[in-house]
Order: C-alpha cells, then sequence, then structure tokens
C-alpha cells in the first residue's frame, strides 16, 4: 500500500534511504540512494506555452499561497503573455482566506466571491481584497473529478464573474468548512461545521462545478503522455470555440 512504502521510505533527516525503481514495462532496475529531508512540495508551477499562453498550476490553496500566484503571473507577463490558463486539477483546497486572495486578482475590489453560514445560520460573506490585476487576459481553468473545496470555489467564483471558461470534468463536489478534532491515537476527525454558497448562491457541496467544455482524460492517455483537455483549453484560446 502507499502507507506501507511512506514508513519504509521515511526516517531521521540526513540518513539515506535505497529505492529500487522499476522503469515503465522494462525488466531493468534502477538503484538509487537518497538522502531524506524535509521536503516541500511546490505549489505553484507556471510556464509559457506556444502561442503566448501563460499556464499556471495550482496544486492547493496554503496560507501563503497568493504571493506565488501573483509571483508567476508577474513572471508571465513579461514573457509576453496574452491569454491565461489555471490549472486546478487535483487542487483539494486548503484555506480560505487564500481562495480570496488569489480570486481577488482577477475581479474587482468588492466584489461577493461567495459566502457561508454556520450552525446558527450567520452568514460570512467573502469579497475581492482590491488585489486585482490591471491585465486582463481571456483564460480558461480546468478543472477534473479531484478538484475539490477551495479548488472548486475558486473555478466557480473564476465562471460566475465572467474572468474564464471552465474545461475538463465536473469537480468532485466536496465543499464545506471544516473544525478538526483530535482523537487517541494520534488522529484527527473534521467535522464540517459550515456551509458554502457560491456569489450568486448556489450550492457546490455534493453538486461540483459542470465545465463549460467536458473532455476525458483517460488512463491510455497518461501512458501516451498525453492531455486532451490541456489541449482543449489551448484550442478554445486560439479559435474561441
Amino acid at each position: 500500500t502507499v502507507q506501507t512504502l511512506v514508513d519504509l521510505v521515511r526516517g531521521p533527516v540526513g540518513k539515506p534511504v535505497v529505492v529500487t525503481v522499476l522503469s515503465g514495462s522494462s525488466a531493468v532496475r534502477h538503484t538509487v540512494t537518497v538522502a531524506r529531508a524535509q521536503i516541500q512540495p511546490p505549489n505553484v508551477e507556471f510556464r509559457l506555452l506556444d502561442g503566448k499562453i501563460g499556464y499556471v498550476q495550482i496544486y492547493s490553496f496554503p496560507a501563503n499561497l497568493a504571493a506565488q500566484v501573483k509571483s508567476a503571473l508577474d513572471a508571465l507577463d513579461r514573457q509576453g503573455a496574452t491569454s491565461l490558463i489555471v490549472d486546478v486539477r487535483d487542487n483539494g483546497g486548503g484555506a480560505l482566506d487564500a481562495v480570496t486572495a488569489v480570486s481577488s486578482m482577477f475581479v474587482p475590489k468588492g466584489t461577493l466571491l461567495y459566502y457561508m453560514f454556520d450552525a446558527a445560520g450567520k452568514r460570512t460573506d467573502f469579497v475581492a481584497d482590491g488585489s486585482a490585476r490591471s491585465r486582463r487576459l481571456p483564460a480558461v481553468v480546468l478543472t477534473n473529478d479531484g478538484t475539490g473545496s477551495g479548488g472548486e470555489i475558486f473555478a466557480a467564483v473564476m465562471r460566475e464573474q465572467g474572468v474564464a471558461r471552465l474545461v475538463g470534468a465536473t469537480t468532485a463536489g466536496c465543499v464545506g468548512t471544516g473544525e478538526v478534532f483530535q482523537i487517541d491515537g494520534g488522529g484527527g476527525l473534521q467535522v464540517t461545521v459550515g456551509q458554502m454558497l457560491t456569489g450568486q448562491g448556489k450550492i457546490l457541496n455534493r453538486i461540483g462545478v459542470p465545465p463549460d467544455v467536458a473532455v476525458d482524460l483517460g488512463y491510455q492517455d497518461l501512458i501516451n503522455g498525453q492531455d486532451p483537455q490541456l489541449q482543449a483549453a489551448i484550442g478554445l484560446l486560439q479559435t474561441g470555440k
């Protein structure tokens, strides 16, 4: 199992771990020795695609995300991007403040992005903070069934505010505000304590956000190194359809 592998690989920082890898269908084994260390996976990656299309992939919404997204968008501006793809496929969400901050880069100050009701019926509004970028590029957001929580909220905001069209698959439909309670044995129990709605009052939990252009991405596509969802997004920006 994945957890068994994790338990075998983890260990004291600085001590080596030997990993043996089978590459593809080949029976050839490659042995690699790696020094254990604290790993901080990237939250944002970006590049300029052909046709001056800026591509930004957001893996999650941690508290410090806004500065990273701004840096990526600034770099793409300098490289001459004339349109934009934001990829939130398999993005499971994160901090609501981060979702608000990133969404605010694309819409005017004061725009109602989404809101929440707690168990007592109290409503909390989340509005754009005034950090909207001066350049508004034609945009597409990529989604799939692994896009959850904050990723879904972001995608919904981008479409409702007319910023972007969505390409890919319907999102996970797992949207809510949770609170974690510690339990014996070092585990935790997360309980949903608030209901989230989009700025237009749409419930996303158990429903998800359907794409404007539905495109499947199958296992064989991955094996062949193909990404039909990304290609569809590129085509949409190039042709408008």
